[in-house]
């Protein structure tokens, strides 16, 4: 088993990788308590905005609460089922994003492809899928490993779907992570 050293995520170095830039629109899906959402609601800035998107509202509030502690007024919080496609057509409502992000999603879902598909059709052309997920490494933390998405089975299917990599990301010795062109 590893060694762990240092923080087991770090949102600010991962959105520093991630070439957000003011004014942009972004969704981070499966948001959690909104590790990311902090992070690239303060890059966008008050033009940009961040869809904070959870199926648990006790997420979500915890969300809202570290928004307004933090003086962040371009965050909105959705509580959606990103599975159903229903749902998703309401985050489309608001316009299509610059860049999405799902961390930690895949190893969650039985439908790892059908998610990537869904996640497609929010994006505008030359928008960027960014994927985060647990490495298959013996942890004493995190899913379980057969539930784990493996990196170069998602690799390969996004390239199937047309998307084109921009580039690995650093996300610490527990995740691997990708950035996706539309």
């Amino acid at each position: 088993m590893q060694e762990f050293h240092g923080q087991f995520i770090e949102p600010e170095k991962i959105a520093k990788q991630l070439d957000l830039k003011p004014g942009e629109k972004v969704a981070d899906l499966g948001c959690g308590p909104g590790f990311f959402v902090m992070e690239i609601a303060k890059i966008v800035g008050d033009e940009g905005k961040v869809f904070a998107i959870d199926i648990l509202a006790k997420q979500l509030e915890s969300v809202e609460s570290l928004a307004r502690t933090n003086f962040l007024f371009n965050i909105e919080t959705l509580q959606l089922n990103i599975e159903s496609e229903d749902s998703l057509k309401k985050l489309l409502k608001h316009g299509q994003m610059d860049k999405l992000i799902i961390s930690n999603v895949l190893s969650e879902n039985q439908n790892k492809s059908d998610i990537i598909k869904e996640c497609l059709k929010l994006l505008k052309p030359g928008g960027e899928l960014i994927i985060i997920d647990w490495q298959k490494n013996q942890l004493p933390m995190g899913p379980k490993a057969e539930m784990m998405a493996d990196p170069l089975r998602v690799l390969e299917f996004c390239k199937k779907l047309g998307l084109s990599l921009k580039k690995e990301i650093d996300t610490g010795q527990f995740h691997w992570g990708y950035i996706f062109s539309k």
